[in-house]
C-alpha cells in the first residue's frame, strides 16, 4: 500500500503543479482559496485514475459514527475511498498547516479515525459482509504556505527542512508528534505533504 499511495501522491503533486501553472485560484498572495476540500478531491481523483478500471468508490464528507468515551456520536470524514478489488478502505483527512492548532487538529483527526465504529452507505456498515476482510488506512494530507502562516518557530524548521526524508510536526497542547513525508515544493513557498497510517484495530 505504501508504494501505491506514494505513486498517487507523486501524481497528485503533479496535478497541483499543472493547475497552478495555468490558473490562480486565489485573488491575492494569501492563498486563502486553496481549501482543504481541493486536497481531498484531487487525491481521490488521482487514486481513481491510478486504479482504473478497478472498482473504486469515493465519497466526500462521509458521515460516520465514532466511538468517543463510550458514547456514539455522528462525525464526518473529509474523504473516503473503498477499493473493492484490493479489499481496502482509505479514510482521508486534510489540513492547512497555517497555525500550530492545525497540527493538533491533524493529530486529533488520526485519533478520531482510529475510533470509527460504523457507517452507512446504502445500508451496510463496517461489520457487514460488504467489507468483510478489508484493511483500513488513514491518509493525512497537508499543505503549507511559507509566506502565510503563524506556526511556532519550533515547527517551522521541520516543515521547510530540505535534508530529511520526512518531517515531524508537533502539537503543543499534548506534545504529540506526527510524521509527514518530506514536503514537496509545488510553487514558490507552497508545499504538499502526506502520511499513511494503517488502522490496526479495524478488522
Amino acid at each position: 500500500m505504501n508504494t501505491l499511495i506514494s505513486q498517487v501522491f507523486d501524481k497528485y503533486c503533479a496535478e497541483y503543479e499543472r493547475v497552478l501553472q495555468q490558473f490562480t485560484p486565489y485573488p491575492d498572495q494569501s492563498r486563502h482559496s486553496l481549501h482543504e476540500v481541493n486536497q481531498v478531491a484531487t487525491f481521490q481523483k488521482i487514486y481513481e485514475q491510478e486504479r482504473r478500471p478497478k472498482n473504486v468508490i469515493t465519497w466526500l464528507e462521509l458521515g460516520v459514527k465514532a466511538l468517543n468515551e463510550g458514547n456514539n456520536r455522528t462525525s464526518h470524514i473529509d474523504g473516503f475511498i473503498a477499493d473493492m478489488d484490493k479489499k481496502t478502505i482509505i479514510f482521508i483527512e486534510a489540513k492547512r498547516l497555517s497555525r500550530d492548532k492545525n497540527i493538533c487538529g491533524l493529530c486529533e483527526d488520526l485519533t478520531r479515525v482510529k475510533k470509527i465504529k460504523a457507517f452507512n452507505i446504502n445500508g451496510p456498515d463496517f461489520q457487514s459482509d460488504t467489507f468483510s476482510g478489508f484493511t483500513a488506512y488513514c491518509v493525512l494530507l497537508a499543505d503549507f504556505c511559507n509566506d502565510h502562516h503563524h506556526l511556532s518557530s519550533e515547527n517551522m524548521p521541520l516543515i521547510v527542512g530540505e535534508d530529511e526524508k520526512e518531517t515531524q510536526v508537533e502539537c503543543s497542547e499534548d506534545m504529540k508528534k506526527i510524521s509527514l513525508c518530506k514536503p514537496r515544493k509545488i510553487s514558490d513557498n507552497y508545499y504538499l505533504m502526506y502520511a499513511l497510517h494503517e488502522i490496526s484495530n479495524f478488522k
